[in-house]
């Protein structure tokens, strides 16, 4: 096998990975791209998002609220959560007894 020989035989592989290369600056380009209309879609959803909270007909407690995934507020709770406690006054969980 000569060089010329040689250099044919190997093309195929060449032109793939030629191709590959190609493909993987388009892929990095659209990734950019999908970044920046994520970003736009994300600000229009939250838009979205205020003017439904924001309406009488719908606000923070509506149904249509929840559906876009948010907490509606009258399911949301406040406080600092406390440990529950058994009858005899004691903590249900692994720590000590707080009325010592």
């Amino acid at each position: 096998m000569n060089a010329s020989e040689f250099r044919e035989a190997v093309r195929p592989v060449l032109e793939v990975r030629e191709r590959m290369r190609v493909l993987e600056v388009e892929m990095a380009a659209l990734l950019q791209q999908r970044l920046m209309v994520d970003e736009k879609c994300h600000r229009l959803a939250m838009s979205v998002a205020s003017a439904v909270r924001g309406t009488r007909e719908h606000g923070p407690n509506s149904p249509l609220y929840a559906a876009m995934g948010y907490i509606p507020d009258a399911a949301k709770k406040a406080g600092r959560p406390r440990k529950s406690r058994q009858a005899d006054g004691s903590s249900l969980g692994s720590g000590q007894n707080l009325q010592n």
